[in-house]
């Protein structure tokens, strides 16, 4: 229950209890309630009404173990679970009454120090606090509180079946939690609905490692490449294959599972031509000729493309008879092919003369309905600007955003006409799709849908406490709050690490205890590890396997063991700052802690034991240049790991508060903080979010700016390698939740106002309680409203 109840109280703001026990309230009980609420407003979050009634009717163990459970999840969610030591324990002060030559000193020791030594160590103690005040005082102070419900425990398998049905990639995050529910609760998929073939590749990869259901992993993998990427989720390679994947060997009995697969399809040359490079790989895995007796056809066709690459392709004719011109013969052949047709349409449409347009757009509307939802949702909203003049359209590389690709297109666009007409089709498809499966009688969507945009490109996201779609745009709530505070927190990593170590049968009990703690992986501090017998070796840059090889030492006294050793870890907050026609006007980082109503918490390079290290920058609205508008933070890793080693451990998270500048103290309030994310990108540079200022808004990035060298990895070298990404992303012709609402529930005619809805989509209910509300952040609902429904 621990695990679904995480689950479900990140997605859902709910959580589940075990059925049929019920007993008499006592005070008893009450007074543990309350004193959990309490615990639950310091993070941000209550119970309703009817969630604490329902508590009190629970045995008071089955309550202790459930509450618990549940406090340990807000914890985590909120950030409470982690203590947040910055350089200066008495930011923000302290870092703006030290002189310039004190900051320096201070920081020159810390680095000479690798990290040990700190401004005032002895104290320094841990930035939560706050758990004192009166039950009143939180509840008056705590601004908007996260409502926690008490939900039917088939609510996961519902998020289960969202996200397994899901049209468009998903999160490595929302794998992970397909997972545990597949795992945890009797949910049983239909894998004939799985269309997203990176999922399927993921499911079946799940089933393969548990040896169980093979007919339900012929179902998944209809054609060879979806096979490739079912060997690509056995090897831990990326399975949307937008880099091409290392295949681990595989045992003889899953060797037979894939031959037997690759013999049951129906042999495609164009489809292995595509996959050639990926199957001769695959087939130095599997082994095909060993195996010619069982799976004859599998070794025949492996053979042949050893042998050739030279196969016509269906996407072979296509492009002749672009290049011939015959733009009407080619919409004609690929009307055998809806997704490819709506995939080239624009590209159709622009080199077609006239009068070829309004035939080729005929043929596109017999074959609309048979385009897949996701794809005609984008296509409707690209041809709404499609009349518009461009100067330049950037591309994502499939599967990251550290690669975009900027294509030149000075053109006027398409007829005004055409584009509308287009439209027009896809509207039409979209509406036949809506209309065969009806959802709900009541709908009132809020217009602060419109500024979400649907989550289609997930899977690079980060794991965040509130998951939206990169672009997606909202107003940041500043009343008497008016001060932006950043946080990065991190800890040091265990990392398999070759020691010397001495090997004599009648070293000391000391020498012996030493070898033991330094099996296990506990953190340890460089000097416990070194001593005169024992060496340590802790090399950044280097590979110690690269250095040293055993072979060559005589001594037998000394022998070289594999060990989990604490590897330092150094990762830096900063920010830069523009003016309104995005010049940078300042830096924040660790070469500049202070300026005007900006300040940084100090520079840390060694996050050292079980409590880890944290950064802050405070950003002072009233006290900003008046020239800044924008406003883009950046964490970057120094110490030649990248984000997706740590987070393995959940060892690097980011967020912001928003606090009362005269009121900065403790400086982490879990109950201020408005987002949170654990970056697990692999790269070494992120920008998560862009504040705009000027119109009092934010813009969600969450991007991975590319891989380089850590000693010019600061703000100052690397903010204009992103600014191409941040541009593309803050303008993303992509449509927005309320667009797919809108054009769903039109088509259900079940769109009426606030007070009369039975189902709200919004951030709030507003005077309707009893309304189901549906935030922009339950991602898995909007997943679900992607699948064609048919």
């Amino acid at each position: 229950m621990e695990y679904l109840n995480q689950i479900i109280l990140r997605r859902k703001n709910g959580f589940c209890m075990p059925v049929g026990m019920v007993e008499v309230e006592t005070p008893a009980k009450a007074q543990l309630v309350l004193t959990a609420n309490s615990q639950m407003v310091l993070c941000g979050y209550t119970l309703s009404k009817a969630a604490v009634e329902a508590l009190l009717a629970y045995p008071e163990e089955i309550l202790i173990q459930i509450l618990t459970e549940v406090l340990k999840q807000v914890d985590s969610l909120s950030g409470n679970n982690r203590s947040y030591l910055p350089f200066y324990k008495n930011f923000p002060h302290e870092v703006l009454d030290l002189t310039e030559a004190e900051l320096y000193w201070n920081a020159i020791l810390h680095y000479l120090s690798g990290g040990q030594i700190y401004p005032q160590l002895a104290e320094r103690s841990a930035a939560n606090g706050d758990n004192k005040q009166s039950y009143e005082k939180l509840l008056s102070s705590a601004g908007t509180l996260t409502v926690l419900e008490i939900l039917d425990s088939k609510v996961a398998e519902d998020i289960a079946e969202n996200l397994a049905y899901s049209t468009v990639g998903i999160s490595p995050s929302d794998l992970a939690d397909l997972q545990v529910i597949m795992e945890k609760t009797s949910v049983v998929l239909d894998y004939n609905r799985v269309s997203c073939k990176e999922t399927a590749a993921f499911l079946s990869g799940i089933l393969l490692n548990n040896k169980q259901d093979f007919a339900s992993v012929q179902i998944l993998n209809k054609t060879i490449r979806d096979i490739i990427r079912t060997a690509a989720s056995l090897s831990g390679a990326d399975v949307s294959l937008s880099k091409k994947p290392h295949f681990k060997s595989f045992k003889r009995s899953v060797r037979r599972q894939f031959l037997g697969l690759i013999e049951k399809q129906k042999f495609v040359a164009e489809d292995w031509k595509s996959n050639h490079t990926m199957l001769i790989r695959l087939g130095e895995r599997l082994h095909p000729a060993e195996y010619t007796k069982q799976f004859p056809q599998t070794a025949a066709h492996f053979k042949l493309i050893r042998e050739t690459n030279k196969i016509r392709t269906f996407n072979t004719d296509i492009e002749r008879l672009l290049q011939q011109g015959y733009h009407w013969e080619a919409a004609e052949k690929l009307s055998q092919r809806p997704g490819d047709f709506a995939r080239r349409l624009n590209q159709l449409l622009k080199n077609a003369f006239p009068d070829e347009q309004q035939a080729i757009l005929g043929e596109f509307a017999k074959v609309a309905h048979k385009v897949p939802l996701n794809t005609l949702l984008q296509l409707r909203q690209f041809f709404n600007k499609a009349h518009e003049e461009k100067e330049s359209r950037v591309f994502f590389i499939k599967g990251t955003t550290t690669k975009t690709f900027m294509k030149e297109e000075h053109n006027q666009g398409l007829p005004k006409i055409t584009a509308l007409e287009a439209v027009k089709i896809c509207e039409d498809a979209l509406t036949e799709k809506f209309k065969s499966q009806k959802r709900f009688n009541k709908v009132y969507i809020d217009p602060v849908m419109g500024d979400f945009l649907v989550p289609f490109g997930q899977r690079s996201q980060n794991k965040s406490s509130r998951p939206v779609s990169r672009g997606s745009r909202f107003k940041i709530p500043i009343g008497q709050k008016n001060t932006i505070r950043l946080f990065v927190w991190w800890k040091n990593i265990f990392r398999k690490r070759r020691i010397r170590m001495k090997t004599d049968s009648q070293s000391s009990e000391s020498e012996q205890s030493f070898v033991t703690e330094l099996a296990s992986p506990e953190i340890i501090s460089e000097d416990e590890a070194v001593t005169e017998d024992n060496i340590f070796f802790d090399l950044d840059m280097l590979e110690f396997d690269s250095l040293f090889d055993e072979s060559f030492i005589e001594d037998e006294d000394y022998s070289f063991e594999e060990r989990m050793v604490e590897e330092r870890t150094d990762i830096d907050l900063s920010l830069a700052c523009y003016d309104s026609e995005m010049k940078p006007i300042v830096d924040i980082s660790y070469y500049n802690l202070r300026d005007k109503g900006l300040t940084h918490s100090g520079d840390i390079v060694n996050a050292s034991g079980p409590k880890g290290a944290a950064e802050f920058i405070d950003i002072c609205l009233d006290q900003l240049d008046e020239r800044i508008c924008y406003i883009i933070p950046q964490i970057n890793v120094y110490s030649w790991q990248n984000f997706r080693e740590l987070s393995a451990e959940e060892s690097c998270s980011f967020g912001w508060m928003q606090i009362d500048q005269d009121d900065p103290k403790p400086l982490f309030r879990p109950r201020d903080v408005q987002f949170r994310m654990d970056i697990q990108s692999e790269s070494n540079r992120v920008a998560p979010v862009l504040f705009d200022l000027k119109d009092k808004a934010l813009t969600w990035l969450d991007l991975s700016v590319g891989k380089g060298l850590t000693e010019l990895n600061n703000i100052h070298y690397t903010k204009s390698e992103f600014f191409r990404q941040m541009t593309a992303i803050r303008n993303l012709n992509k449509p927005s939740l309320e667009t797919l609402l809108q054009l769903k529930f039109q088509a259900e005619d079940a769109i009426v106002g606030r007070e009369e809805a039975d189902v709200i989509f919004g951030l709030e209910r507003g005077d309707n309680d009893q309304a189901r509300l549906i935030t922009p952040f339950e991602t898995d609902v909007f997943l679900d409203y992607l699948t064609d429904c048919q």
